[in-house]
């Protein structure tokens, strides 16, 4: 019971947590592909404008005027218009950008994740290497979306996904039962 106690402390409980966010986004997408894309879309498209607009209220008050930030504004209350108003044409192109940057980033993480591990000699960073390149490659794939389909291309990212969840989880319950998440935090 001890050792299950320190096991559990060793957990790094918010990296767990994403994972199966992640993983249940995956599962989700594979079910209900369009419906939830669909959902997205239309909370995405809100916040956009919801934001937008009140940066431009600020602007328009505000006694000194910065071009830039009002020409960001007027783009993003645009897309996010798009969003809204052409959910269909717009899944496509944001799926890939969001979806596909997600893994990226993931992919960054774990192979800083790596270079920690091999630092620290832990035998196994060179596992975190090969998860890492193969979550940039397929993040950068969904991005670029050289399939014939939406559905090819949202079962794609649904089981990059599954892929980087389950592989997620198994590195933490690995580094948690040898203490090591602990010591790798940089």
């Amino acid at each position: 019971m001890k050792k299950f106690k320190e096991f559990l402390k060793c957990v790094d409980w918010l990296s767990a947590l994403a994972s199966l966010v992640l993983l249940a986004v995956g599962i989700i997408l594979m079910v209900f592909a369009e419906g939830f894309l669909l959902v997205i879309c239309y909370i995405v498209g809100a916040v956009m404008i919801l934001i937008s607009i009140t940066r431009i209220v600020v602007f328009i008050r505000s006694p000194q005027k910065d071009l830039y930030d009002i020409s960001i504004n007027i783009i993003t209350l645009v897309v996010g218009a798009l969003l809204m108003a052409v959910p269909s044409i717009a899944i496509t192109w944001f799926v890939s950008l969001m979806f596909g940057m997600i893994l990226i980033v993931d992919g960054g993480i774990k192979l800083q994740d790596s270079a920690v591990m091999y630092r620290a000699k832990e035998k196994m960073w060179w596992a975190d290497l090969v998860v890492a390149l193969v979550c940039i490659i397929l993040g950068i794939l969904i991005i670029v979306n050289p399939f014939p389909t939406e559905g090819v291309l949202l079962d794609i990212v649904a089981v990059s996904f599954m892929f980087d969840a389950v592989i997620s989880l198994a590195g933490n319950i690995y580094n948690a039962a040898k203490g090591l998440n602990a010591q790798l935090t940089p």
